[in-house]
């Protein structure tokens, strides 16, 4: 498995959903600065990792998350082919994070969410659904 590190900024508010065994979730976009150029990476963190979004992160937050990553295509309504780049988050630290009047929190109050999951226990985040 090929595993990342990547740190970028939350694009919206991370959507938290279950999976079919009723199983947390949470999917959400980040922006990650390449040069001039931004490239948006979907990010999906399950077990811990998706209270901790859940609690913590919001639109905005500045991220550094490592995970397995994967890219898959679709072709959309111009009949194009888009590529989506995919992170399953394993760790995720949390930069800078923001409070619900969408106010920095300060550095104090900035959170590490160090959570490693066992995939082979876990189950592996890539089975869920965008």
């Amino acid at each position: 498995m090929k595993q990342l590190t990547i740190a970028g900024n939350v694009g919206k508010d991370p959507e938290i959903r279950a999976d079919k065994q009723g199983n947390p979730f949470a999917t959400f976009s980040l922006a990650v600065k390449i040069g001039k150029r931004v490239d948006w990476v979907q990010v999906t963190c399950g077990g811990g990792l998706s209270e901790v979004v859940r609690n913590y992160v919001k639109k905005g937050a500045t991220l550094v998350i490592v995970g397995t990553s994967s890219v898959s295509a679709y072709i959309d309504k111009n009949g194009e082919a888009i590529g989506v780049e995919r992170l399953s988050a394993i760790n995720l630290e949390i930069l800078s994070a923001r409070n619900s009047d969408n106010s920095k929190l300060s550095p104090e109050d900035n959170l590490t969410a160090n959570m490693t999951e066992n995939l082979s226990e876990a189950g592996d985040n890539s089975e869920y659904e965008f």
